[in-house]
């Protein structure tokens, strides 16, 4: 049995501008149907993407904060996998709630990346004090 992966950003392609999934349901249910595997591909944080996966169903593997993690449901089929081929990559394991998260050590990437985390390496009064430049 062939297996069909359809990757998706959420913003603007999954989600509309008003953050409704309401006109993919019909697609989304022919996905599910033939047993295809979503994976939302965001720059949102962790938090926000594991929420959305979570109301749009049937989500086992997404990718966040612009490919610095991969999210996957611990009881997904595609977690041992996964675990093989990401450490080639210098992806970093961690379990969190019922997901298993392999996220680049952020201490071995260029300091120029920043970003909204899941760890909250950004916030808003940080954000506010930081030159254009930065």
């Amino acid at each position: 049995m062939a297996l069909y992966v359809v990757f998706t950003d959420l913003d603007g392609t999954l989600l509309d501008q008003n953050y409704s999934f309401l006109k993919a349901k019909d697609a989304l249910e022919v996905l599910r149907k033939i047993g295809a595997l979503l994976v939302p591909i965001s720059s949102k944080s962790y938090m926000e993407t594991v929420t959305w996966s979570s109301r749009i169903g049937s989500i086992e593997v997404f990718s966040y904060e612009g490919g610095f993690g991969i999210g996957v449901k611990k009881s997904s089929q595609f977690l041992d996998p996964l675990k093989n081929v990401v450490k080639d990559y210098g992806y970093i394991p961690n379990e969190i709630e019922t997901n298993v998260l392999f996220e680049l050590d952020r201490d071995k990437v260029d300091k120029k990346i920043k970003g909204f985390f899941y760890r909250f390496d950004l916030c808003p009064k940080s954000i506010s004090s930081m030159s254009i430049h930065e």
